[in-house]
């Protein structure tokens, strides 16, 4: 009786310390994302994803759901995101508040995932905390949070996070039921979004570290052991990867650039990675492709890469974490950092959601053992930490503010990358759809003055031309966009009006 009180006590003296973590997590989070009760839903992607969708707006039916599960709309095949948008306009109906609010839960619940997994492997409660929290309140997170088409990311994690977490059970256990329930989350996160393709991949690297697998055997023998273990997952690997490579192709988002650039820019984007992980400002929705990356930013990119890389490698044994929190970011990142070109944006905040808990683990545990080093330094890590937390919640606070209005996002997005194609004939859009047709004509016109060969941007001006009874101008604006894009349906629908129309000659 004696030993089983101690032994509910001792259970309960390690419960509760996790729930003050959870609980503070979740806090943290909802004061930092209040602000997304006061958002709208924007037109960038959320008018296909969510209240433009005809299969969305109907919500959950037998009919949706079959169409979810084999429509590849927007190029990408995510019936689970799908069916998630679907159950929001069932409980919220287009009220863009309820969007949000379910992004921000899932966040939690990452965040919370994200504690208890590496608590769970490693033991440290406060180095898995600090990683947690920079997960939980990054600016960086802000573009898969308030952005409610991004539901993907979120759900995607969530079941990516639990699959580790499973994971970890089966390391402890080796009951075949726990790598079923592994194998089982990433099925379900590849329905939400393609990212946990890395996973197998992620699941080798932690073998060496927490899991210290490897050092029960010599490391190629270990290694090729492993590796076979984890085949049904890299099967899944590869079927999700054909699959989402075929959607991204028949929805013509695959651009073509010249391998050469593309791997210039992709190692170029790992530098901006980094960067914006330590320094979170100038965030935008969308930077723009540069063409030609200049051969000075290349070269520093390499350099910074071979340098942490080398340092890692010669400290790997006092610093194993190092190891593989740098493998994480580079890994996971893998998939979307350029190399098979989709979309016209170099970086992108949402990338980072997974990638950037290596660098946090890198630069927790790395804070803690040089703590251990150096025992003045612990005097500093708390008004530190508390500096960290404030800039970062204040910071994602502002950032989720240029999330209100599609309005206010492109214009943040001019203001960080004033040369950008794309951001000038959306914010021309939407003054257009406001009545303010004045103002969004001098948008289309910077668009196309950028890049002259945007078909979407002629078009545009076209319709600005039409609507002003300009015949022969909106003539001309049609037939370069389908000179650029001849499959542009819209372009030859209105052409076809101007045509038709009682006040059209043809002199």
């Amino acid at each position: 009786m004696k030993r089983s009180f101690e032994k509910f006590w001792s259970s309960q003296a390690q419960t509760v310390p996790l729930l003050y973590a959870c609980i503070l997590l979740a806090l943290l989070i909802f004061a930092t994302y209040s602000g997304v009760a006061f958002n709208d839903f924007v037109e960038f992607d959320d008018e296909p994803y969510v209240y433009g969708n005809s299969h969305i707006v109907e919500g959950l039916s037998r009919a949706n759901i079959i169409w979810a599960w084999t429509s590849f709309e927007e190029g990408n095949w995510h019936p689970l995101t799908w069916m998630s948008h679907m159950l929001d306009v069932e409980l919220f109906g287009l009220d863009a508040a309820g969007h949000h609010w379910m992004n921000v839960i899932l966040h939690v619940c990452n965040a919370i995932l994200v504690f208890i997994f590496l608590q769970r492997v490693t033991g440290r409660y406060w180095e898995s905390l600090s990683v947690a929290v920079i997960f939980a309140i990054h600016p960086l997170r802000v573009e898969s949070v308030a952005w409610a088409s991004e539901r993907k990311d979120v759900l995607s994690a969530f079941f990516y996070l639990s699959a580790l977490c499973f994971y970890s059970s089966y390391i402890k256990t080796e009951k075949r039921s726990s790598y079923v329930a592994t194998a089982l989350c990433m099925a379900l996160g590849l329905t939400a979004k393609a990212m946990p393709v890395t996973l197998p991949v992620l699941l080798l690297i932690l073998d060496f570290w927490p899991f210290h697998r490897y050092a029960e055997g010599t490391a190629l023998r270990k290694f090729l052991t492993l590796f076979v273990e984890k085949i049904p997952l890299f099967i899944l690997s590869f079927i999700a990867s054909v699959i989402a490579f075929h959607a991204q192709s028949n929805q013509g988002t695959v651009s073509q650039f010249p391998l050469d650039e593309r791997i210039a820019q992709s190692l170029s984007a790992y530098m901006d990675y980094i960067l914006k992980f330590l320094f979170p400002m100038n965030l935008a929705v969308l930077y723009p492709y540069e063409r030609g990356v200049f051969m000075q930013k290349t070269t520093l990119s390499v350099i910074l890469l071979a340098v942490i890389s080398l340092w890692i490698y010669r400290n790997r044994k006092d610093g194993p974490w190092a190891v593989a929190g740098w493998l994480w970011f580079l890994v996971t990142l893998a998939p979307v950092i350029g190399i098979v070109k989709i979309g016209m944006h170099s970086i992108a905040d949402r990338y980072t959601y997974i990638p950037h808990i290596g660098l946090a683990i890198m630069v927790c545990w790395g804070i803690a053992q040089a703590s251990r080093d150096l025992p003045k330094l612990k005097s500093l890590l708390l008004p530190a930490s508390w500096i960290v937390v404030i800039c970062f919640v204040s910071l994602s606070i502002r950032q989720t503010g240029f999330w209100k209005s599609s309005e206010s996002l492109y214009e943040r997005a001019l203001k960080v990358a004033p040369v950008n194609f794309l951001m000038e004939d959306y914010l021309g859009v939407t003054h257009f759809r406001k009545g303010k047709h004045e103002i969004a004509v001098e948008h289309f016109k910077k668009s196309i003055h950028i890049n002259p060969y945007y078909a979407v941007g002629h078009l545009n001006l076209g319709g600005y031309y039409y609507t002003k009874g300009q015949l022969k101008r909106a003539e001309k604006e049609f037939l370069i966009a389908l000179a650029l894009e001849p499959t542009l349906a819209k372009a030859r629908y209105y052409l076809d009006k101007v045509h038709q129309d009682p006040e059209w000659t043809e002199f």
